[in-house]
């Protein structure tokens, strides 16, 4: 019994599939790696029992979490920058799908980046002081404040790879 061959359009859209699923998995490990560094490299705040309550233990909880967004937005930066290379040089042809997968992806890798730090960070605050006695000192949950340090993957990568493009001559075959 011979063995049907797919037909071409099937054949092509397999082909179309394939480099899309590589490039999202690609983004997603990515973002793994930028979510473990940021829970890493962000400062936590820190909050000290009293009467049962949680008060922080110096006035530069805003500074932290202003911190906490900056190391966020380092690490997206990297990230877009490192995807935008990738992608520079290993999507020949098709240049506005190649902006709109580092675009897209750049989304997505974030969005697990922050997911990731924020579940490897403590608990919340309610959580960690059931059982506890005064005095004893909390590390708050790790978020982002600022939304916007989310756009920031996708940007360095439409940024860099622009760049790319404009200064990195390519002969045409």
């Amino acid at each position: 019994m011979a063995v049907e061959e797919p037909a071409p359009a099937v054949a092509e859209a397999g082909s179309r599939i394939k480099p899309v699923a590589l490039g999202l998995l690609a983004f997603v490990v990515l973002g793994i790696a930028a979510g473990v560094l940021w829970w890493l490299l962000a400062p936590l705040p820190e909050f000290q029992l009293v009467d049962g309550q949680p008060v922080p233990r110096s006035t530069l909880e805003d500074e932290t979490a202003v911190a906490a967004d900056g190391w966020f937005a380092v690490c997206a930066a990297v990230g877009g920058f490192l995807s935008a290379v990738l992608v520079f040089f290993w999507v020949r042809t098709v240049r506005i799908a190649a902006l709109a997968g580092l675009t897209m992806g750049g989304l997505v890798a974030s969005v697990v980046a922050w997911r990731l730090g924020v579940a490897l960070g403590p608990d919340s605050l309610a959580v960690q002081v059931s059982g506890l006695g005064n005095s004893a000192v909390l590390h708050g949950p790790l978020h982002v404040s600022a939304a916007g340090v989310l756009l920031v993957w996708s940007l360095a990568s439409v940024v860099v790879y622009f760049a790319l493009a404009a200064g990195v001559e390519r002969k045409n075959p």
